[in-house]
């Protein structure tokens, strides 16, 4: 008994050792999870994948990664790990998926015991996959989170996660109190840092912004919305504030690659006030180019005198689906709206978005 002790001794201790140093290992700033947050970047929050920090993880402690995924998952006789080891490869394949798409925390469960696997078939068997997909991606988001708390214990600037967090825990106005409750616990930095890296990040935006507004190719949405500051107890000296406010964001314009075809833009921009080195020549109004594009404009003139041009058959159609969506006694013929014609559509694309 006491020599399996001194085994027992003697192996944890060596164990340890090697666990130690890949800990060390990872915190090195060559694996990429250091946060920086006076220099933080708008990319850094985009582009951060749970399966490229988890594989940076297992490639760099591949003994500290089995530790923590066997001691998250040690309900005997379940081998929940070992289905998770085998789904991991393939757990965040393609796009990322959102963790809400996991469903509920059911790691070491079995997948019987998920209310799609009481289906018998075929929907039986999809349900089991689904459940020990969604316990294997749950049991890698476990082990990075754990293995991210070892790192920021052992190196303050190794704090990837973290910064990530706090970013969240920003953007949806989490208590100071709870944040500096999670930065003690090593799951956020501290609010200090996150002022800094949001600072870092909003003058980087600032300058996105400006640079995409002088290419003439982006065009600005705006956005009304409402806000009711409330007071815990109101007084007639301090009352609920109601603000009415604009938002505004950048949106790139679809298929211009040329700044030729907004000239117009750059002449109304040359002349405006707010430009801080305006041109001193007036705008000169081009009334033969104007009259000749109304000639050649085929959208608004009526094709027959008794047929509807192509603006005005877009009126009628805009007027019955108000009336069949929005009126009481014509939703019958819903099925007979159809479409408007399109005119000059754009395909669908993905559209990138300068906040």
């Amino acid at each position: 008994l006491e020599t399996t002790r001194t085994i027992e001794i003697w192996s944890i201790s060596v164990a340890k050792h090697v666990l130690c140093k890949e800990v060390e290992n990872l915190t090195h700033e060559k694996h990429g999870l250091h946060f920086k947050a006076k220099s933080s970047t708008a990319e850094q929050q985009e582009g951060f994948m749970m399966n490229e920090v988890a594989n940076t993880m297992r490639g760099g402690g591949p003994y500290l990664w089995e530790l923590v995924t066997a001691l998250l998952d040690s309900i005997p006789n379940h081998h929940q790990a070992e289905k998770a080891s085998v789904a991991e490869p393939a757990l965040f394949m393609g796009q990322e998926m959102d963790l809400g798409e996991f469903g509920g925390d059911n790691i070491g469960l079995e997948g019987g015991n998920d209310s799609d696997a009481g289906e018998c078939g075929d929907a039986g068997t999809q349900g089991t996959h689904q459940a020990a997909s969604r316990n294997a991606a749950l049991l890698v988001i476990k082990a990075v989170v754990c293995i991210s708390i070892f790192l920021q214990s052992s190196n303050e600037r190794c704090n990837h996660l973290q910064g990530t967090l706090s970013f969240f825990f920003h953007s949806t106005s989490v208590p100071e109190k709870v944040i500096k409750t999670l930065a003690h616990a090593g799951l956020s930095i501290s609010i200090k840092s996150i002022d800094n890296a949001v600072k870092s990040v909003s003058k980087e935006i600032s300058n996105q912004i400006k640079k995409s507004a002088q290419t003439l190719c982006s065009s600005f949405a705006y956005d009304n919305f409402d806000m009711d500051f409330k007071m815990w107890q109101p007084t007639l000296e301090k009352q609920s504030l109601f603000v009415s406010a604009t938002s505004a964001t950048i949106i790139p314009l679809y298929g211009v690659h040329s700044t030729d075809v907004l000239c117009c833009s750059a002449e109304l921009w040359a002349k405006d006030p707010c430009n801080p080195n305006p041109t001193s020549f007036p705008l000169i109004s081009e009334t033969k180019p104007m009259i000749m594009l109304h000639k050649l404009d085929t959208y608004s003139k009526q094709p027959h005198p008794n047929s509807l041009s192509l603006r005005q058959e877009a009126f009628v159609w805009h007027v019955h689906n108000i009336l069949v969506c929005h009126g009481q006694h014509f939703g019958h013929f819903l099925m007979e709206l159809g479409e408007v014609n399109p005119v000059d559509k754009i395909p669908v694309h993905k559209t990138e978005q300068v906040p």
